[in-house]
């Protein structure tokens, strides 16, 4: 499952604070309800929606998983390191904005998020009238996972890939 841009949670201090969101998945399997209680009460959760989307950050990421009993916790050891390496292949678009910044060097956001934009689909099109504005904010929060991540340098106004090795670009 890839992730869409619109559906990252809010960025987090450090990438710490993910593996801190991942620990509070159960190791046995608990309803998706009760998983975004859980992240809503002790975590960085601060709507439904925001637990929603930090859950579909972790499946896609694949350090949690759904089952016909509920949602679980991997059992597999997870590092900041594994976090980062994942994330290109679970979001959505990261390689757009990597494969930009490669071809055309530093890019501003505004730069960077027409080609997403223009991504959205059809329907979430019609579906609001501020469908643009949405997936800028998204887009601005997707640059600034990268950064968070390591994969995407910030300069001033600008953004630069930090090593194209990383992103599988």
């Amino acid at each position: 499952m890839r992730l869409k841009p619109t559906r990252l949670p809010p960025v987090p201090a450090s990438v710490d604070a993910v593996l801190a969101v991942r620990k509070l998945v159960p190791l046995v399997p608990a309803t998706t309800v009760a998983c975004q209680s859980r992240l809503q009460r002790r975590g960085p959760a601060e709507t439904p929606e925001d637990a929603r989307d930090w859950l579909a950050l972790l499946r896609s990421l694949s350090v949690i998983r759904s089952s016909d009993s509920g949602i679980v916790r991997t059992r597999e050891s997870v590092t900041a390191e594994t976090i980062a390496d994942r994330f290109p292949s679970a979001v959505l678009s990261v390689k757009t904005v990597c494969g930009a910044l490669e071809r055309e060097g530093p890019l501003t956001a505004a730069e960077l998020c027409e080609p997403i934009v223009e991504l959205a689909p059809e329907w979430e099109r019609r579906r609001s009238p501020t469908w643009r504005e949405t997936w800028r904010v998204a887009c601005d929060r997707l640059l600034t996972w990268l950064v968070l991540l390591g994969h995407v340098d910030r300069m001033d106004d600008r953004y630069a890939l930090a090593d194209p090795d990383t992103v599988g670009v």
